[in-house]
């Protein structure tokens, strides 16, 4: 699933970052080199950082299954034989066991994308344009078996448990902050 979204934020800068959600300047779509050097002449800032999100993408949760056969020789019991000096002695008996090992994966993903530019207010040229993305990915992985649990390894119990995929307003929610604390990262050091 997309989601377009004609968004935008203001960041003003002057020495430290004050977010403008009032203005909504952005979102209106006039925010350019011009209307930006006006706006931070009125508020008193050197720049002004201006963006949107393009595109919101949404993997719905799918589910995937693979099998894989197993097979192990294990002890079934014991058995008396005479041996070649004719005692009677016992020996351990081993037969083969089979299972089929079910590995399922549950897998979803939500990635926002999207683009800001730095206006210096002074000039009000373009100092700095570039992109932004980030995605927040779920994945679970559970197994189930058919057939005799002797045949499988001590790796093939270490599964986890099955868990639903989250929500897709959860899932854009963490790549949205995952996003926030990226770019604005990138804003700090680009203001030092």
């Amino acid at each position: 699933m997309v989601n377009d979204l004609s968004g935008g934020f203001d960041v003003y800068l002057d020495g430290h970052f004050q977010f403008i959600e009032e203005q909504d300047l952005g979102r209106s779509g006039v925010v350019d080199g011009q209307t930006a050097a006006d706006v931070g002449k009125v508020l008193g800032v050197h720049e002004i950082v201006t963006g949107k999100i393009n595109q919101i993408i949404y993997v719905p949760s799918s589910t995937t299954s693979a099998d894989t056969s197993r097979e192990k020789s294990v002890a079934s019991g014991t058995e008396k034989y005479t041996d070649s000096n004719g005692k009677t002695q016992e020996r351990t008996v081993y037969k083969t066991v089979y299972a089929t090992l079910h590995v399922n994966t549950r897998a979803s993903s939500a990635s926002i994308t999207g683009s800001y530019s730095i206006i210096d207010v002074k000039t009000a040229k373009l100092k700095k344009t570039d992109s932004f993305s980030e995605t927040d990915k779920f994945e679970c992985q559970w197994a189930t078996y058919s057939g005799d649990e002797r045949a499988l390894d001590s790796d093939d119990k270490k599964y986890g448990l099955e868990m639903p995929a989250p929500i897709e307003e959860e899932m854009v929610n963490r790549a949205a902050k995952k996003l926030s604390i990226s770019l604005a990262g990138t804003l700090k050091n680009y203001a030092r």
